[in-house]
């Protein structure tokens, strides 16, 4: 017994220095280089040597810089908000972009080292749930910041699964991304500035019908001028507000998992909620037809 306590203490301190070694590693400063290679965004050749925020390359991965334009460029927005500790900067996906590259002049020619520090403020990656901020002490090819500007790597993770990009890279043509307009929605990122608890109650998540043709956007509650979204493929968006939808009680929609997920099929979303009025609290089940903004029996 005695052992097994002892390495239990053991294991558990060894947690916690790789825990502090990991933590150390923020705003710790690091060593970039330019890209030798050719990179091409949107058709359009990238003039590292000469721009103020040029692609880089640290642990032989190439970085790309979240500036206003560069982002909005590859259908991106990335908007920074001054919460506490150290602010949070926003990066996800914008219907809007920008249809010719905008680039910062470099003051002179780049040199082909430099160096970054590894970013120690909040990151949130298409979301918008504080708690689900980027850990970037235990990311393998952690987010940096080099010239007051965040750079993300371009591994799979973010330049496809996140940011939806198509990108090839060979030895003749160098490193080539491109962009689209993608069937998702655009987040509510200015609620990550909010300290309300209320703002917790309008927060979305979305679900996608089975054939990926429409989405709903579902609020925790119809509480604090929440609102669901609906959209279909090549259709604008419709906002309905949830308290016009429900005003017989309160309504909390966070019944999202297992068998209680939400349906949605043809515009009408199958869902789960808990439901608080003067009789007590209750689960219903609550259809509601997103393109007319009714509930159905």
């Amino acid at each position: 017994m005695k052992r097994c306590r002892f390495l239990a203490l053991m294991l558990a301190l060894l947690l916690l220095l790789q825990s502090s070694a990991l933590a150390a590693d923020k705003g710790k400063t690091v060593t970039v280089t330019l890209p030798t290679f050719a990179v091409t965004l949107n058709d359009t050749k990238i003039d590292s040597a000469h721009s103020e925020y040029p692609l880089i390359v640290y642990r032989d991965i190439t970085y790309f810089p979240m500036t206003y334009h560069a982002s909005r460029f590859l259908h991106l927005k990335s908007n920074w908000y001054q919460t506490e500790p150290k602010g949070t900067l926003f990066v996800g996906y914008s219907d809007a972009s920008e249809d010719t590259w905008t680039d910062t002049p470099a003051t002179s020619k780049n040199t082909a080292t430099a160096k970054a520090t590894v970013a120690d403020y909040q990151i949130a990656v298409n979301t918008v749930d504080k708690g689900k901020c980027l850990d970037n002490s235990a990311e393998p090819y952690p987010l940096l910041n080099f010239r007051g500007v965040t750079y993300f790597p371009l591994t799979w993770r973010f330049a496809v699964e996140e940011f939806g990009w198509k990108y090839h890279f060979d030895a003749k043509n160098g490193l080539s991304i491109r962009s689209a307009e993608q069937f998702r929605p655009e987040l509510e990122d200015a609620l990550l500035a909010s300290s309300a608890p209320s703002a917790a109650l309008v927060q979305k998540t979305y679900f996608y019908s089975a054939d990926k043709s429409e989405y709903a956007g579902v609020p925790y509650s119809n509480l604090a001028g929440a609102t669901f979204v609906y959209r279909r493929s090549g259709e604008a968006a419709v906002t309905i507000k949830a308290q016009e939808l429900f005003s017989d009680g309160e309504y909390y929609f966070d019944c999202q998992n297992g068998e209680n997920a939400p349906v949605l099929s043809s515009g009408v979303l199958t869902l789960s909620a808990r439901r608080t009025d003067s009789a007590g609290q209750a689960t219903v089940t609550l259809k509601i037809d997103l393109r007319s903004g009714t509930l159905l029996p």
